[in-house]
This record gives structure tokens, C-alpha cells and sequence, in this order.
């Protein structure tokens, strides 16, 4: 396949070259000028020494030099590394190491991090976007633009992988998720008809884009034409100021923002009138949130997406249709939808086996928007993508329209805030405690954030230890968000399976009583 994301960019340039392309704090480009910068970065990356399949990484809030290397690097057939800048420093350096990333790109806004992998990594070229954060051997973005260099030979498309984005891991190593242009593009084609998405509409982006379900947005923004805003980091009132004074016509957003939307005593001093598409994810709803988004964003197409990175990120939309007023006659609100047109959706037994409409088991998938597979780790690749079909690892059922229903997740991984949470990593930081003997990790109801993680911990004999300094204990070694956000002390021993594996559907009967 010959499709590259750069086409989308040499397009808009061509055809619509005066329309605005992005918009942050700081910095505005239109579609022409964001190709000459794009190129100009692919240039500058291949002068450097990069080569064609080599890793770019970025660190760094949302921003108009993020959105343009979604596409710069692919000029010269180069991949861009989003990292996330919640991880903890070892976290962080072992992502550059897993990609042997041969750049960093940064904006300053996290020198610690900025400063342990230039400590870590001496060998890889910094360079900094913010000329108000100098640091000594330093290169500067904007000196490397200035240059203007032609980009590389090679240019990134069909099969190439195109961007990875990482994610924790069940063995608490972490996952690089490689996508290629083939991929990306089926997602932004299939995907905008039952987003309800239109060229030209004003996009407010304000979730991190080192995460598929943000960052994917670039891509379709470009594939419409439209033009992004972007939000450097979610805040409420923030996020209504932009609405309103720019005339946002489509956003996004995750439950636990949707919450902080509610809880603002003024929401109503805003007009936000001119939001005519929303999309909601990472988890569901509550019928509240839902409720209120209605009344509060009168006519609104409202989709709910079900995905991952390893899809991306979209498997099924549930579409607007579906969450008008009368939503409860439908029946399928709290479904996610059926599959995007390009999806194959089946449902499997332990075996593998499909099982009839109705009953419950794995949900599988295979298309397009499929992930080439895990970078460095050919067996967990192996041990997901089986015949040419993706195994989620999350449970679910098809019903007589085959509308996706997800009834729980084979792997114990949490979504809080809209964030992946992988239980076993906080569960090996706690066990170094010396005061602990077991520890499970689970997700327990949270108003605010879908999920909370919880560790349930059993103490070792004359030992002592608070909740408080346990949480203190695990935000010291990992990324927060990863962190417990309570503890409770257990004296009977965990419940165990036959193969002595702790069984935690028993412990989330406590907080989960119909699971």
C-alpha cells in the first residue's frame, strides 16, 4: 500500500493552503505552511544522522511542534516516540532505551526527566523547542528549521511503521505499540463518518498525545481537512474559555473530565453552543455524566469509542443516534457499539473458538487498523495477534445487532482518568516494602476517576505501616496515576486459585458486587 501520512499534509498544502491547519498558545500555521515546516524537520532529523525506521522521541505538553512532527518525521521515513511525561525517571529512560530512540526532542516543561535522560543517554542530541529553557549542548528547533534542508530520500508509508506509542505492560515491562501509515490511515477513513466529523470544523484537542486516543486526532484532522486547537494540558475552565472564544465545533473527552466539566459552579456563564460533536472513551459513562452532557451540550452528536493502541485506537463507535434524548427506548446506550466498517469483531471462547450471539468470552479483531506488533518483544506479539486476529484480553458479548457490550476484562489492567493502569506494576514496587508479605493490586468505583487503584496488602508479622506512607512509598518509584490512591490492611490470607494464583475477581466482589 502507497498511502503515507504525508499525502494528507501535501494535499492541504496544495489545495487549501491559506486554511488554518493548528493553533496552540503560542504558534498558528496554516496547512502550507505547516508542510514547509514538516519537511523542514525531516531535513534537519536526517542532517543529524537518522535514518530511515529510526525512533524520534518527544517530551513534552501538547503543541503545535507535537502535532507537526505527527507528520515531520515521515518525510524522511523516520518514526516519532510520543512519550508520556507521567512516567517515573526509570520508566522513562527504559522507553528511550526499548526504542533506541537517536533523538530527543523536548519543550522544557519536564527538565527532571529532560535532565536523567540526557545523564542516561549522553550519546542522543537533545533539542529544544522553548528557547526560554537553554540547556548547555542544546540544539535549537527553530535554528534547525531555519536551515531549511531538503528531507531524505526515503519517505514512510503503507506498512512503515509510522509512530509508536508505549504502554505499560502485564509483565511490567513496557509496551511499544508500533503503527504503520496503512494503519492510521484505516482508522482516521473509517472512523469519521459514525464520529460524525466534517472537513473544515475547528477541533479543540485537549488530552495528552502521547496517548493513540489524542494523538490519532492529528492524523484525522489532517485526512478531513480541519484545524486543531490544542489545549497544552486539561483544565476545565480552561478548556470552556477555548470553546468560547474560538467557536469549537468538535472535542473529546474521558468520564473523569467530564466530572471536572460538572463540578464547575459557572459552567453556565459559558456559551458553548458552537460544540457539535463530542466523543467520550477510555471508560464509560455514568448515566449521569451522560445526562448532563446532553442538557449541557444541546444537540450535540455524542459517539462513544471502544479501542486500544494496539487498534489504532478505534474498534467499534457507538453513534449519536443513540444518545438523543430517547436514548432509553433504543436500548443500546451502555453498549459500545457495533464495529467500524473495516473491523471484524468475533467473540472466543478459552480456546479460540467463536461462540454464539449472546454469550460471553474474549473479544477478538482483525483489519487494517491492526498494530504491526509490540517493537522488541516478537513473542508477546506473537501471543496477541493469532492467524491475523488481535486478542484483546478484554471480555465482552455481541447481541442480536451485534452492538459490543464489554462485561469485564480478561487482564486485571485498570482505566483511571482515562489512563492504562497495569496492577502488577504497582504490586512489584510494594512488595520491596519490608513491612508487606502480599500485595494485590485492583481497580475499585471512583466518581471522579472511572476507576481507583487499590492495593489490598497483607503485613508481615511486628510490622507496621500506614496507608498514607505506602502511597507516599509507590508515588516515589512510579508515575502517580500508577500509584494506589488507598490502601486496605487484610490479615486472612489472599483467595487462591488451583494453580495458587491470587483470585481477584473474589477480592472485587467487596467493591464490584455484580461483577
Amino acid at each position: 500500500m502507497s498511502v503515507s501520512v504525508t499525502h494528507f499534509v501535501e494535499r492541504n498544502a496544495r489545495q487549501y493552503p491559506d486554511l488554518l491547519a493548528i493553533t496552540d498558545e503560542t504558534k498558528e500555521f496554516t496547512w502550507d505552511q505547516l508542510h514547509r515546516r514538516a519537511r523542514a524537520m525531516a531535513g534537519a532529523l536526517t542532517h543529524l544522522g537518522v535514518k530511515k525506521g529510526e525512533r524520534v522521541a518527544y517530551l513534552g505538553m501538547n503543541s503545535a511542534d507535537l502535532f507537526t512532527l505527527h507528520f515531520g518525521p515521515a518525510f524522511s521515513g523516520l518514526v516519532l516516540v510520543p512519550m508520556n511525561y507521567r512516567l517515573a525517571q526509570p520508566e522513562f529512560i527504559e522507553c528511550l532505551r526499548d526504542c533506541e530512540t537517536k533523538v530527543l526532542i523536548s519543550d522544557g516543561s519536564f527538565p527532571e526527566l529532560e535532565r536523567a535522560a540526557t545523564e542516561a543517554l549522553p550519546d542522543i542530541p537533545l533539542i529544544l523547542t522553548d528557547t526560554a529553557q537553554p540547556v548547555e549542548g542544546a540544539l535549537l528547533l527553530e535554528d534547525l528549521i531555519a536551515e531549511d534542508r531538503a528531507p531524505g530520500e526515503a519517505v514512510g508509508m503503507g506498512d512503515d511503521t509510522l509512530i509508536i506509542y508505549y504502554s505499560g505492560g502485564t509483565t511490567g515491562k513496557p509496551k511499544g505499540v508500533e503503527l504503520t501509515h496503512w494503519n492510521i490511515f484505516s482508522n482516521s477513513a473509517a472512523a469519521s463518518g459514525p464520529y460524525s466529523f466534517r472537513p473544515f470544523d475547528k477541533h479543540l484537542l485537549v488530552g495528552p498525545m502521547f496517548h493513540v486516543a489524542a494523538g490519532s486526532r492529528s492524523y484525522a484532522c489532517a485526512f478531513l481537512p480541519g484545524h486543531m486547537y490544542l489545549q497544552p494540558k486539561f483544565e476545565a475552565r480552561a478548556m470552556l474559555e477555548l470553546i468560547q472564544e474560538h467557536r469549537i465545533e468538535s472535542t473529546q473527552v474521558v468520564p473523569a473530565m467530564i466530572q471536572a466539566l460538572m463540578s464547575l459552579p459557572d459552567f453556565d456563564d459559558y456559551d458553548v453552543s458552537s460544540v457539535r460533536q463530542m466523543s467520550y472513551g477510555a471508560s464509560p459513562a455514568t448515566e449521569d455524566q451522560l445526562n448532563w452532557l446532553l442538557k449541557a451540550f444541546p444537540g450535540v452528536d455524542l459517539a462513544h469509542a471502544f479501542g486500544m493502541s494496539e487498534a489504532s485506537p478505534v474498534l467499534t463507535v457507538l453513534r449519536p443516534e443513540y444518545h438523543r434524548e430517547n436514548y432509553q427506548e433504543l436500548g443500546k446506550l451502555g453498549s459500545v457499539g457495533p464495529a467500524l466498517p473495516h473491523v471484524e469483531l468475533k467473540i472466543c471462547d478459552e480456546d479460540g473458538n467463536e461462540v454464539p450471539l449472546g454469550e460471553q468470552g474474549e473479544i477478538v479483531a482483525r483489519g487494517p487498523n491492526i498494530m504491526k506488533g509490540y517493537i522488541g518483544q516478537p513473542e508477546l506479539t506473537a501471543s496477541v495477534l493469532k492467524d491475523g486476529w488481535y486478542h484483546t484480553g478484554d471480555a465482552g458479548y455481541l447481541d442480536e445487532d451485534r452492538f459490543l457490550w464489554i462485561s469485564g476484562r480478561i487482564k486485571d489492567m485498570i482505566i483511571s482518568g482515562g489512563e492504562n493502569v497495569y496492577p502488577i506494576e504497582a504490586e512489584n514496587v510494594l512488595s520491596l516494602h519490608d513491612a508487606i508479605s502480599e500485595v494485590a493490586v485492583i481497580g475499585i468505583p471512583s466518581d471522579r476517576w472511572g476507576e481507583a487503584v487499590h492495593a489490598i496488602v497483607i503485613l508481615k508479622p511486628g510490622h507496621e505501616v500506614t496507608e498514607d506512607e505506602l502511597i507516599a512509598y509507590t508515588r516515589e518509584r512510579l508515575a502517580h496515576y500508577k500509584c494506589p490512591r488507598s490502601v486496605t490492611f487484610r490479615t486472612e490470607p489472599f483467595p487462591l486459585s488451583g494453580a495458587n494464583k491470587v483470585l481477584k475477581r473474589e477480592l472485587r466482589k467487596d467493591y464490584w458486587p455484580e461483577k
